[in-house]
C-alpha cells in the first residue's frame, strides 16, 4: 500500500469513504462497521478525530478432510475455520482528521491484525490469540507515532469474555499481542460469537471506535459420558475412518457414485423407519458367494453377511431415497462401522437431532 502524501489533504465531506478518497493511496477501503459520519464521538466544535477503516474480510473454504484439529492459515482479508481451529487476518488504517470546513487529513496509521482461534471438544472455553502490528504511520510534517489502542470484548450470556490484551501506542514496526477468551456455561447448547470493541485514542484527537466479530462458535453439554465442549459449527467435519473397512468402504463409494449424498445430517429418531425401508426388505441372493478377501470361516458369526445401508439409517438422508441402497458386508465390519461413527460424532461434537423434525449436525462421508 502506497503512503499518502504528508501534506494536508482537503475533502468536501466527513464520511470515511470521502476522506479515504482524498488520500494519494489505493481506492477507499470498505468500512461496514463505521457510522455514516465515520466518527464515533459527537462534538459541535472543530476538533481532531480518529476515523477507522478496514478492508473487507471474506470467509474462505477449508479442505482438511478428517483433520478437525488442522490449523488453517489466513492471508490478509481472509477468514477460515475448521471444527476446532480458525484464523482471521485484517488490514486497515486509522485516519487522524481535523474536523474543519472542509475537513483535513492530518495523518494515517496502517495496521494488520491476525486472530488465531482455538476451541476444544472437552472445554467450554474458546481462545483467540491476537497479534496486532503497526506497519506504517504518516503524520503531517513527517513520520510520527499513531494512536493508542485498547480492546474490549463481549459475548452473549451465558457466555462471558475476558480480555488480556495490553494494548499501547501504535508505532511503526511495533507488535501488540494478547489473548481474548470466551467461556460458556450453558447447561445444554448455546451458539454465539464474540464481539471486539477496538478503541483508538490520541492526545490531540477525539477517540474513534470500531467493532469486529469472531467466528460463530457453539458450546454444548449434550454428549453422553463426555465433558462439555465447543466447536465452530460453520466447519462441517468429514469422517474418513470408514475407508479402512474394506467392504463397508467399497459399498459407500459405490452408492455415492450412483447418487447417494455425501453430506448427511444426524437424526437417530429416523433409524428404525429408514432401516426398515432398506435393509428390512433385503434378502441375501440365492447362491450368494463371499467375494475375494471375505473373512473366513464363513460359519463364524462375525463373518456372516450383514446388510449395510447407505445413506446411514440414523440420518435425515437415509431410507428409500434416490441414490440410496445397500450391500452385503461381514457382520464384524458392520459392527465396527457403528463404533467408528459414534467415536467420530463424539470427537467432533456432531450433535444428534433434537426431534424427528429437526435435523442434527451435518457431516461429510469420505470412504
Amino acid at each position: 500500500m502506497r503512503s499518502p502524501s504528508p501534506r494536508t489533504a482537503a475533502v468536501s465531506v466527513a464520511t470515511a469513504a470521502a476522506l479515504a478518497a482524498a488520500l494519494a493511496a489505493p481506492p477507499a477501503l470498505a468500512s461496514p462497521h463505521v457510522p455514516a459520519a465515520g466518527v464515533t464521538v459527537a462534538d459541535p466544535q472543530p476538533a481532531h478525530r480518529l476515523v477507522i477503516e478496514q478492508e473487507p474480510v471474506r470467509a474462505k473454504p477449508v479442505r482438511v478432510g478428517g483433520r478437525a484439529l488442522a490449523v488453517p492459515s489466513c492471508k490478509p482479508g481472509e477468514w477460515k475455520v475448521t471444527r476446532f481451529r480458525g484464523c482471521k487476518a485484517i488490514q486497515g488504517r486509522v485516519l487522524t482528521v481535523a474536523m474543519t470546513v472542509p475537513p483535513m487529513i492530518l495523518g494515517v496509521t496502517h495496521f494488520t491484525a491476525t486472530h488465531s482461534y482455538q476451541a476444544a471438544a472437552n472445554s467450554r472455553t474458546v481462545t483467540d490469540k491476537l497479534t496486532w502490528r503497526t506497519t506504517k504511520t504518516t503524520m503531517r510534517g513527517g513520520r510520527g507515532p499513531g494512536p493508542n489502542l485498547t480492546i474490549k470484548s463481549k459475548c452473549e450470556a451465558p457466555c462471558s469474555a475476558t480480555t488480556k490484551f495490553k494494548g499501547g501506542l501504535m508505532r511503526p514496526g511495533k507488535t501488540l499481542t494478547g489473548t481474548i477468551t470466551f467461556h460458556d456455561t450453558t447447561p445444554k447448547v448455546h451458539q454465539t460469537q464474540g464481539t471486539y470493541l477496538l478503541i483508538f485514542t490520541s492526545t490531540f484527537a477525539l477517540p474513534g471506535t470500531y467493532e469486529t466479530p469472531s467466528p460463530q462458535f457453539r458450546c454444548d453439554n449434550l454428549m453422553p459420558g463426555q465433558r462439555a465442549g465447543c466447536v465452530f459449527p460453520g466447519a462441517v467435519p468429514t469422517v474418513t475412518s470408514l475407508a479402512k473397512l474394506k467392504f463397508v468402504g467399497a459399498n459407500i463409494r459405490r452408492l455415492q457414485a450412483r447418487g447417494a449424498p455425501k453430506v448427511l445430517h444426524r437424526n437417530s429418531w429416523l433409524e428404525d423407519l429408514n432401516r426398515g425401508q432398506v435393509c428390512g426388505r433385503a434378502k441375501l441372493p440365492a447362491g450368494w458367494k463371499p467375494p475375494k478377501g471375505w473373512p473366513r470361516p464363513l460359519s463364524a458369526k462375525l463373518n456372516k453377511p450383514s446388510c449395510d445401508e447407505y445413506a446411514f439409517a440414523r440420518t435425515d438422508e437415509g431410507g428409500a431415497k434416490p441414490g440410496n441402497g445397500y450391500g452385503w458386508v461381514p457382520l464384524r465390519e458392520n459392527n465396527a462401522q457403528g463404533g467408528l461413527l459414534s467415536g467420530f460424532f463424539k470427537q467432533n461434537r456432531v450433535l444428534d437431532a433434537a426431534s424427528i423434525l429437526q435435523p442434527g449436525d451435518p457431516f461429510r462421508v469420505k470412504a
